[in-house]
């Protein structure tokens, strides 16, 4: 891919398609930022091939509609992952989260829970109490985690 950099700074009208079995969105979006005018995948038929040239030539870029669906998918994949909701809890992190909530410290949920002090510490990390385990939603958080959905006042 960085030779199509190259070629199109020495030779800028030059038209450049991809013919391969790449299937990575990121590299074939590198490849389309580096100047290239078309993406086919090789299973494309030689009727693509054909469109694809006539398009570059024409001074349009080309993407085959299996490549157009592969930069669609990771796009929506990536807009789905940044909207997504927090990640669910562990069985071990909302065990975590509801001795906290019953004011209990890092030593005590570890004893009791028959765990390390340090296996306890990232769960904390997770809920997001690690710099203040008196987080004043704490015990409403854990009351959702218990089925009650009784906050308080």
């Amino acid at each position: 891919m960085e030779a199509t950099k190259w070629i199109k700074a020495v030779q800028p009208k030059i038209k450049i398609i991809a013919l391969t079995a790449l299937e990575d969105p990121l590299q074939i979006t590198r490849a389309l930022e580096e100047g290239m005018d078309g993406f086919l995948l090789k299973r494309a038929s030689p009727r693509e091939l054909k469109l694809a040239i006539e398009t570059a030539v024409a001074g349009e870029q080309y993407l085959s509609p299996q490549v157009s669906a592969i930069i669609a998918k990771a796009y929506l994949d990536e807009r789905n992952r940044k909207h997504a909701p927090a990640p669910l809890l562990t069985p071990r992190e909302k065990q975590v989260v509801t001795r906290i909530a019953d004011d209990m410290r890092v030593k005590q949920i570890a004893e009791e829970m028959e765990i390390s002090e340090q296996t306890v510490t990232p769960s904390l990390d997770v809920c997001c109490f690690a710099d203040t385990i008196s987080y004043p939603g704490i015990k409403a958080f854990a009351g959702m985690l218990r089925g009650n959905v009784s906050f308080p006042v």
